[in-house]
């Protein structure tokens, strides 16, 4: 029973994950339009009469879900762009080297000071660690027992190892959250990248065709910000607990089942 409730849970996190970022995404493009009173009640009235149209509906959702495939396509390379600009540049190159000025880390040093790195760095930081730093003893096991095992280096990032580490937990039912979180993790990196995207929108929108009241698109952008801002930090937490899980279940088999074969070989990486 529990491992139906979780393949049901992974399957909706698997088609929500494609077909919400698209939903969403036609939303944020026509919202901005529907500000007027007129545009807005013409909208609903030609919502209403779709209602009743299953085949409209239907094609409603299949564009959906194909365009949640191309905003998790481009996600991946805007998240690549968005670590070389922001944290390789601007965070590690410019807000690094200020922090150790000396008023800087005076105030760093503090209890609000804390707090302000945390967020910057949170908001900045676009490539998050593979393993959580309390998983490091676990992980050097299994290195060691890795290299004896197949005589490769052990993967410094997690996604090299997910498709053994998934084959080998399905193989000796050892249980685990790996492509739950997977899909998470996939899912939330898309809808940070169209709320990202959305950034753009909203300016063009405002100072090109003048949409936007200075006041709406105030708080569009404050709105879209918060939204932003929360999937991106849940996008990292997610490519962490994925490489977590994996260390896990390779754990487990090299120590709990020594006697297994021992031809194991790194499979290719998923997209992550």
């Amino acid at each position: 029973m529990d491992s139906l409730v979780k393949s049901i849970r992974t399957f909706l996190f698997d088609v929500l994950g494609l077909l919400l970022p698209g939903f969403i995404a036609l939303m944020l493009g026509v919202l901005p339009w529907l500000i007027p009173s007129h545009s807005l009640s013409s909208f609903q009235s030609y919502v209403h009469s779709l209602s009743g149209s299953t085949p409209i509906l239907f094609l409603l959702l299949l564009g959906c879900y194909l365009l949640g495939h191309v905003i998790k396509v481009w996600a991946k390379y805007g998240y690549r762009l968005s670590f070389i600009l922001l944290e390789k540049n601007l965070y590690q190159k410019l807000l690094c080297p200020m922090a150790r000025w000396r008023w800087i880390a005076r105030f760093l040093n503090t209890e609000l000071g804390g707090v302000t790195r945390s967020f910057f760095r949170a908001l900045l930081v676009c490539q998050p660690p593979s393993y959580d730093s309390v998983m490091e003893d676990l992980r050097r096991a299994v290195r060691e027992k890795w290299h004896s095992r197949t005589g490769t280096p052990f993967p410094g990032q997690w996604h090299p190892l997910f498709k053994l580490a998934q084959a080998t937990g399905a193989d000796n039912h050892i249980p685990n959250e790996m492509s739950t979180y997977l899909a998470k993790y996939n899912f939330y990196r898309s809808m940070a990248f169209l709320f990202g995207l959305n950034f753009a929108y909203l300016a063009g929108l405002w100072m090109t065709f003048h949409q936007l009241s200075f006041s709406a698109f105030a708080i569009a952008f404050v709105a879209n910000f918060l939204f932003w801002f929360s999937f991106h930090v849940k996008y990292k937490r997610y490519w962490t607990l994925c490489g977590n899980e994996a260390l896990k279940v390779m754990y487990y088999f090299f120590f709990l089942f020594p006697k297994k074969p021992h031809d194991l070989h790194p499979e290719q990486s998923p997209d992550p």
